[in-house]
C-alpha cells in the first residue's frame, strides 16, 4: 500500500513537470494543486483506457491521436529525454517530493553498486551449473573482468569512501527503468513517457548511466555523448558529478550484464539463452 501511495505521488509530480502550467501550478493552494495534478492523471488513463492497437500492423497505438512506439531513437528524441529530467530535478525542490521512496534499486553509494552486482552474481550459482556456457562466461570474462575494474578503481578512489552516501540535496527524481523502451511518439514528433512503477529517488549518476547503457533501446555514439552532455548540464550545479560518471560507468555496465542473464534463472532451456548471452558478451565490451 504505501509504495502505491507513492507512486500516486509520483505521478502527481510528473504532471506538474510535464505541463506547460506547472509554474502557475506550483503557486496555488495545495487542494488546487491536487486538482490540477488528478485532472490530467485522469486524462492520461482514460487516453490509455481508450486505447487499442491496430489488429493489421500490431504497431500503431490509437489515442485520440496517433501514438507510434519509438523504433529509432532521433537526435531530437535525445533533447526530449533531456528536457524531462531537467523538470525532473527542478521538481524535487516541491514539498510533495519528500514523500517519495527511494527509487527501485537505487543506488546512494559506491558501495551499492558492488552490492547489487555481487547479488546478481551470486544468483546464477545454480544456473551456471545448468548451463555451461554461461559458466564458463562468468569464470572466464564476467568475474576476471570485475576483479579487474575494482583494482583499478581502488587507485582513484579510496575503499574508505566507498561506503559514503550521496547527501539527499544531491539526489534527483528518478523513472528508474527510463529509456525509449518506455515512450511513446505522437503524430508531432512529441514523446511521452511510460512505466514509473519504480520512480522514486536516486543517484544523478545512476540515472545517466542506465540510459546510456539501457538494451531497450539503441543510441549512437554521438546520442550517447548528447545526452551525458545535456545531463551535466541539468546537473551542473553538482561538483565532481562528471569524475563520479567515470567512475561509476563501468561498473553499471557490469550490472546491466548480469541484468542480461536473468533468463537463465529459470529451468527451462530455450533458444533465447544463446541470444541472451551474446548480448551480455556485448555488453561486456562496452
Amino acid at each position: 500500500m504505501k509504495r502505491y501511495l507513492a507512486l500516486i505521488t509520483a505521478y502527481l509530480l510528473i504532471a506538474i513537470a510535464l505541463t506547460s502550467w506547472a509554474q502557475h501550478t506550483l503557486s496555488k493552494q495545495p487542494t488546487e494543486l491536487y486538482e490540477s495534478s488528478a485532472i490530467y492523471v485522469k486524462a492520461v488513463a482514460s487516453e490509455v483506457k481508450n486505447s487499442y492497437i491496430d489488429d493489421v500492423t500490431q504497431q500503431k497505438i490509437d489515442f485520440e491521436i496517433k501514438f507510434v512506439l519509438v523504433l529509432q531513437v532521433l537526435d531530437k528524441d535525445i533533447s526530449q529525454a533531456g528536457k524531462f529530467i531537467e523538470q525532473l530535478y527542478k521538481a524535487r525542490k516541491n514539498r510533495f517530493a519528500e514523500q517519495l521512496p527511494e527509487a527501485a534499486e537505487a543506488c546512494l553509494s559506491f558501495q551499492d553498486v558492488l552490492d547489487q552486482i555481487d547479488e546478481k552474481r551470486a544468483r546464477f550459482s545454480k544456473s551456471a551449473r545448468q548451463f555451461p556456457d554461461l559458466a564458463r562466461f562468468l569464470r572466464d570474462n564476467f568475474d576476471p573482468l570485475r576483479l579487474v575494474c575494482e583494482n583499478k578503481i581502488e587507485e582513484i578512489f579510496p575503499r574508505s569512501q566507498w561506503l559514503k552516501e550521496l547527501s539527499e540535496d544531491a539526489r534527483t527524481l528518478s523513472p528508474s527503468d527510463f529509456g525509449f523502451h518506455n515512450a511513446i511518439r505522437s503524430d508531432d514528433g512529441s514523446i511521452t513517457w511510460l512505466d514509473f512503477e519504480y520512480f522514486g529517488w536516486d543517484d544523478p549518476v545512476k540515472l545517466i548511466a542506465d540510459f546510456i547503457l539501457h538494451p531497450g533501446h539503441r543510441l549512437t555514439l554521438t546520442q550517447r555523448q548528447m545526452w551525458t552532455n545535456t545531463c551535466l548540464s541539468v546537473f551542473s550545479d553538482q561538483e565532481g558529478i562528471e569524475e563520479r560518471l567515470g567512475i561509476y560507468l563501468p561498473f553499471f555496465g557490469l550490472r546491466w550484464c548480469l541484468i542480461l542473464l536473468n533468463l537463465f534463472m529459470g529451468d527451462s532451456k530455450s533458444h533465447k539463452h544463446k541470444e541472451q548471452l551474446e548480448k551480455a558478451e556485448a555488453m561486456l565490451l562496452t
